[in-house]
């Protein structure tokens, strides 16, 4: 392996870290950092890493977005038929990852996945553009495409 051609950061944006200067709610400290991340004009504030594993214990990671609390967990969305989906369905325990490098900080969760209710997920699916739910239902997450004009046809037969 060869070295870096460039010294390591220093990570010094911010004072070290300290218990005493972090809120006591944990849900309210994220909210403060990802208020920072977006005051930093971070392109997506809410991205984050969730790691899972199928039911043998192989892991996966993609990028996710936060999309607030609900009964003091962070929820996000997602195709139950993806393959994140699927692996959750299998194995509900799972990592997420923030990482705002402006901030030089990052905030690790990790536990259980619990679906959310229908309604919730239906109210989510209904906020969206109607071209992004479009999307949603042509691009079979997580499968492969023949080609472009495939997916624009699907796009097409769906609008």
């Amino acid at each position: 392996m060869s070295q870096p051609s460039t010294p390591a950061p220093q990570y010094t944006r911010n004072p070290p870290l300290e218990e005493a200067d972090l809120l006591a709610d944990p849900l309210a400290q994220l909210d403060s950092w990802i208020e920072a991340a977006r005051a930093a004009d971070m392109i997506e504030p809410g991205a984050m890493t969730l790691a899972t594993a199928d039911a043998q214990g192989r892991p996966s990671a993609r990028i996710v977005l936060f999309k607030g609390y609900k009964e003091g967990g962070v929820c996000f969305y997602t195709n139950y038929e993806s393959h994140k989906g699927r692996e959750l369905a299998e194995n509900p325990q799972a990592a997420l990852v923030f990482w705002w490098d402006k901030l030089e900080r990052q905030v690790r969760i990790e536990g259980r996945v619990e679906k959310l209710a229908r309604e919730d997920a239906q109210r989510y699916f209904q906020s969206r553009f109607r071209d992004s739910q479009i999307g949603a239902v042509t691009s079979r997450q997580s499968e492969v495409v023949a080609t472009r004009a495939e997916l624009d046809a699907r796009f097409e037969a769906n609008a």
